[in-house]
């Protein structure tokens, strides 16, 4: 397991966040990048909130204006 530097403290608590580059493996992402993809072709079939997480909210929070077609769908951060 590796360590936060010193540098890497004082970054995170002056900014609140670290950034940690390169701590998901290339092919990692890209497995993401296409799940990420599916879920948003999927959403273009609903123009209101579907899907349950496990603590039955909806899975997808749909934009205002979202309709069939469209790309605005949006994963809340509550929901992951």
């Amino acid at each position: 397991m590796t360590t936060l530097t010193a540098t890497q403290i004082e970054s995170f608590e002056r900014d609140s966040y670290i950034l940690l580059e390169n701590i998901i493996a290339p092919a990692t992402l890209a497995q993401l990048s296409d799940e990420f993809q599916q879920w948003v072709k999927e959403s273009r079939a609903y123009n209101k909130p579907y899907g349950t997480t496990y603590d039955n909210r909806a899975r997808f929070d749909i934009e205002p204006g979202q309709s069939t077609g469209t790309s605005e769908n949006r994963v809340t951060s509550r929901n992951l």
